[in-house]
């Protein structure tokens, strides 16, 4: 752990993800006023209209405000602890139950496995954006009035856990393969250790340095996830449908907004009118290139350090240790010079 925190990319990006997150929690608990609530139309002393919602940026509105008079400063730092939590709470699942699939495929006869691996090979090709549009668009956009918002939120996260696991876990069964391989398991398997034993005690701790950069790296790729999702209209905190006015033929104007002012929904939101009001797009996607960038030197700070720790060339290890001896031709044991020996005694 000493040496990983000397790699300045890893501190950067995790001092950087950790300020915004406690800041979001320190924002929304500690200074916000819950009844504060947004004005979509100011007036003036006399009760005139000066402005209509959204407002551009400007000292009251930093980045500017949404359609709705919110602050998009506001909305991204209360949004915060939601998109980042949910990409760390979803990448762990992901990670843990492909670790535990992982093991079951490799313990599988050779001839599944081998099945398994061309099928998720294939998937490998397929947008993962667009599978979880296909799976989710009937149960939260076509039939959404049969399911209430905890249903809509509980299968929007199964989607998003599943769609990674397959890959996943072909990815670990092929590392627990190559890991079952070495020299130092058949020895512990000579020496009457089990499988679990072998599984628990040599494999996982080859694992873990790998688990730790793949869990970082999921991170980054949920993240991307929600912004897409929430292009296609799928907010992962949920949405609502604000009536905004009438056309001129009479019907209802309605425009689709995130509870939770997750950052996905933000970019959601604000798509249709970035021609018009590109501010309210410009601060939700510095948000998440600014995290996706602070995850990115997470995920190469780790593999350096795993590179530094656990691929250093065996010629280092054996001149930096005193305590290793010099091994020679004449004094390397042989069972020929024991027979040899007794046949001349």
């Amino acid at each position: 752990m000493r040496r990983l925190l000397k790699e300045k990319s890893f501190i950067f990006g995790f001092f950087f993800l950790s300020t915004i997150f406690v800041m979001s929690f320190v924002y929304t608990h500690g200074i916000k006023d819950p009844n504060d609530k947004p004005q979509a139309v100011l007036y003036n002393e006399n009760q005139e209209l000066v402005a209509r919602a959204p407002f551009p940026p400007s000292e009251d509105f930093l980045l500017g405000s949404d359609k709705e008079g919110k602050g998009v400063l506001t909305n991204l730092i209360e949004g915060a602890k939601y998109t980042i939590g949910l990409a760390i709470l979803l990448s762990l699942f992901r990670i843990l139950l492909s670790f535990i699939l992982g093991y079951l495929f490799f313990i599988l006869p050779k001839v599944v496995k081998d099945k398994i691996e061309i099928l998720c090979d294939a998937y490998h090709y397929a947008p993962t954006a667009i599978f979880a549009y296909l799976i989710l668009s009937p149960a939260l956009i076509a039939f959404s009035w049969s399911y209430d918002d905890k249903s809509k939120f509980y299968i929007t996260i199964g989607v998003i856990i599943a769609l990674a696991i397959p890959i996943l876990s072909v990815y670990l069964m092929r590392e627990i393969e190559n890991i079952f391989r070495k020299e130092f398991i058949s020895s512990s398997r000579l020496i009457g250790g089990s499988s679990i034993h072998i599984f628990l005690k040599h494999v996982t701790p080859f694992l873990i340095p790998k688990i730790i950069i793949m869990f970082v790296q999921q991170v980054g790729q949920v993240l991307t996830l929600f912004a897409h999702l929430a292009l296609l209209d799928i907010f992962i905190g949920g949405g609502k449908q604000v009536i905004m006015g009438v056309d001129l033929e009479g019907n209802l104007l309605m425009e689709s907004f995130s509870l939770s002012s997750e950052w996905g929904g933000l970019i959601g939101k604000s798509w249709n009118s970035f021609m018009s009001y590109p501010w309210m797009l410009f601060g939700p996607i510095l948000a998440f290139t600014l995290t996706i960038l602070a995850v990115n030197f997470m995920a190469s700070g780790l593999i350096r350090w795993n590179q530094r720790e656990y691929n250093m060339p065996s010629n280092k290890k054996i001149n930096s240790s005193p305590s290793v001896l010099n091994v020679t031709s004449e004094n390397v044991f042989s069972f020929d010079k024991v027979k040899l020996t007794e046949k001349s005694g």
